[in-house]
């Protein structure tokens, strides 16, 4: 065998002989003298040696009742070296397989507070006060053993082996050569890594916990040192075993996971129920340090206040780290494919857009429209638009009362036309507002409804008219030779006229300006942020919508509401489904009467594939406002979907009577009447329907109108 060191002082796993070596060169090297400090982790520390060169924590306090180096196991299987870490819940070993000559990884069930070692035989005693618990963990570790031991998932620390012994149970896995994420991240100048280098270790992450929750089985210690990039590049998930066992539901005590508090969900942290949201939760910690270099807050600094924002982070890694460290576990998506999803889906829009640049918002698409699908009913793509007309392009815009003399940190109100027409009121806007590109919902397998203004929608949209009514001022005034300072208040309505006249950058100017002034002035972040995506800037839009629910200072809770709602359509036309339900979530949490954010959160339940959860919101929008032409529309579509065809006729029937000129509601009421033999009504529907259609010079929804007459005749 050539003349060669073994390098044991740089990690663990660094070991350049093959397994037929190993059992030659322990006894030669006598490694069981050496140990690891399990506080810092350095390798290579010598048995005699009490206090850590590198922490300086006393060494033997850590090592005081582990299993000793030469520890046989499972009859003389596997020999203990020394211990690599030890968790809440266990210890994992370094270990070497005696017939397989080879090193492993072994982790003991071990939870500190419900067993102690016994200090001649190495068993594992727990007190009678503490079996029920102990025997409910101990039941687990195996169940997630086994389940691991079957993944075979690259991803996935490998499972190789499981055992009872010394009344405990032993999990023995691969050992990984190679570092930690937590080693390749310090290795950094500014401890923090390239993109496309994140995206290769999240994706990695991603499929490895998307495989193990799908065998409900969550991690729960998330964090760089629990993930291992090996030599060969395979970026791998461990500490999987007794580090995180659930051991007790018990509310009254404290939390009974094994968790860093620094990545910890708050859920975690309470020992409440957990589920895929909680890994998320942690991945997401992770993903804002690997693109800044610096961790948000804890879970529990934010508990406590929270106003931390991402300001670092561009889309869609801003909007992705939200949705993720949502401090409320409901409001976090629940699939973690779906989640990471949204960054390939931000990709493949923001090159779309590239290529074809985006058509000015009310200018019509010349299309290719889908062949229909048979008795395929049309979508709504109709989104309710938020809080006030200045146009009927607008998100929505909130007003400032105090004209003349308002000041930054004065309460806004409302104008009269913006409470006739806003979302956080109980009437919500009509069908009145004309529809336009911009408020348009897709679908991938529906046809699209006609692109045309019927005629009872060309009304223009109402113009605003401030409750203290003054004229632009088109020159300051003087006093004593001197002009007149406008405060943060009169800047952000001199913005609103602006805005009403489609002054757009105008209007940002004057929002700049009284943001200048009150740089936390929500109500200017709010309407600036309806300016930016006037402008096509939707990334400024979310930018500053986020940053005005953060500061949420000189408004209502209902405008944090109409916030999220924005910020919400803006994610969902960029193909971010999962963050604009967390957004439509959030509105409804902020308001529970916002009907409109039923309707939008209805839509995007449907087009991610939960019908049930649409129609419930439908239900809901419909209580809110019994003449929501929407909520009808879109239950009626849903109950169709489900095959409750008289329930969708139903809900048809009091589309058109709220609005005689729905197409649509003709359209697919038709298609209900035929499922369930009513002949002569189907004929009327589509006859009414081709006539609308023809009328608004839809050649392609009307020769299918048409069509649907001819097999019906």
């Amino acid at each position: 065998m050539p003349d060669r060191q073994l390098n044991i002082n740089i990690n663990i796993n660094c070991i350049a002989y093959s397994p037929a070596e190993i059992l030659i060169i322990i006894p030669a090297l006598n490694l069981s003298l050496i140990m690891r400090c399990l506080n810092c982790r350095l390798d290579g520390i010598s048995q005699s040696t009490q206090i850590c060169p590198r922490c300086g924590v006393h060494l033997p306090s850590l090592l005081r009742d582990l299993l000793p180096a030469g520890t046989l196991l499972r009859g003389g299987d596997y020999q203990i070296d020394y211990a690599l870490g030890r968790g809440g819940f266990g210890v994992t070993y370094r270990a070497a397989h005696t017939r397989l000559e080879k090193l492993v990884a072994i982790k003991e069930f071990y939870p500190q507070e419900q067993a102690f070692r016994e200090g001649t035989t190495g068993r594992l005693t727990v007190p009678t006060t503490s079996e029920e618990a102990y025997q409910r963990g101990l039941q687990r570790f195996e169940k997630e053993g086994r389940t691991l031991a079957k993944l075979n998932h690259p991803n996935v620390v490998q499972v190789i082996d499981f055992f009872h012994e010394q009344g405990t149970a032993y999990l023995v896995m691969e050992l990984l050569a190679g570092v930690t994420l937590r080693d390749e991240l310090d290795s950094q100048p500014d401890k923090k890594l390239t993109i496309p280098r994140v995206k290769t270790i999240t994706t990695a992450l991603v499929n490895a916990l998307s495989a193990v929750h799908q065998q409900e089985i969550y991690h729960l210690d998330l964090k760089p040192d629990n993930v291992i990039i090996t030599e060969e590049g395979r970026i791998v998930l461990v500490d999987f075993g007794a580090s995180r066992q659930h051991l007790d539901m018990n509310p009254t005590r404290k939390s009974t996971y094994a968790f860093t508090e620094a990545y910890a969900a708050p859920e975690v942290i309470a020992g409440r129920e957990v589920g895929a949201e909680s890994d998320l939760f942690e991945l997401g910690m992770i993903l804002h340090e690997m693109l800044t270099g610096t961790l948000p807050p804890s879970a529990l600094n934010r508990l406590m206040k929270d106003e931390w924002f991402p300001d670092k982070l561009d889309e869609p890694w801003q909007g992705m780290v939200i949705a993720a460290l949502q401090l409320q576990a409901y409001f976090r998506p629940k699939n973690i494919q779906q989640w990471w999803a949204t960054a390939s889906q931000f990709e493949q829009r923001q090159q779309q857009n590239q290529q074809q640049p985006l058509q000015q918002a009310g200018e019509q698409q010349v299309a290719t429209v889908p062949l229909l699908q048979k008795d395929s009913p049309k979508f709504s793509r109709t989104i309710p638009i938020v809080a006030i007309g200045v146009s009927a392009l607008s998100l929505g815009l909130l007003m400032v009362t105090n004209a003349i003399n308002g000041n930054s940190t004065s309460q806004p109100t409302p104008t009269a036309s913006t409470i006739s027409n806003s979302a956080t009121s109980s009437t919500n806007p009509t069908p009145e507002l004309t529809p336009n590109s911009r408020n348009l919902d897709t679908t991938s397998n529906i046809a699209p409804i006609p692109t045309f203004t019927p005629t009872t929608l060309t009304s223009p949209p109402p113009t605003i008219t401030p409750l203290t009514t003054f004229s632009p001022l088109p020159k300051l005034p003087t006093i004593n030779s001197q002009p007149l300072q406008l405060s943060a208040g009169n800047y952000v309505n001199r913005g609103l006229i602006k805005h009403n006249k489609k002054d757009y950058q105008g209007a940002i100017d004057d929002y700049n300006q009284a943001l200048i002034l009150n740089p936390n002035y929500s109500l200017a972040l709010y309407n600036r942020g309806v300016a930016l995506d006037d402008t096509g800037d939707k990334q400024g839009a979310i930018t500053d919508y986020t940053k005005a629910i953060q500061t949420n200072r000189n408004w209502g809770s209902r405008n944090r509401a109409d916030a999220y709602y924005n910020r919400g359509i803006i994610y969902k036309q960029l193909g971010n489904k999962q963050l604009a339900l967390s957004d439509f979530n959030q509105a409804i949490t902020v308001n529970p009467k916002f009907t409109n954010a039923y309707i939008i959160r209805g839509n995007t339940h449907k087009e991610l594939g939960d019908k049930h959860a649409a129609l419930k919101d439908y239900n809901q929008a419909v209580n809110l406002d019994s003449n929501n032409v929407l909520a009808y529309y879109n239950r009626g579509l849903i109950h169709y979907l489900l095959g409750n065809n008289r329930d969708a006729i139903d809900d048809y029937s009091q589309t058109i009577r709220l609005n005689s000129e729905y197409t649509d509601a003709y359209y697919n009421r038709g298609l209900a009447q035929s499922k369930i033999g009513n002949k002569a009504s189907a004929l009327a529907d589509f006859r009414k329907s081709a006539q609308l259609y023809q009328q608004a010079g839809n050649t392609v929804f009307y020769q299918d109108a048409r069509d649907r007459i001819k097999e019906l005749e």
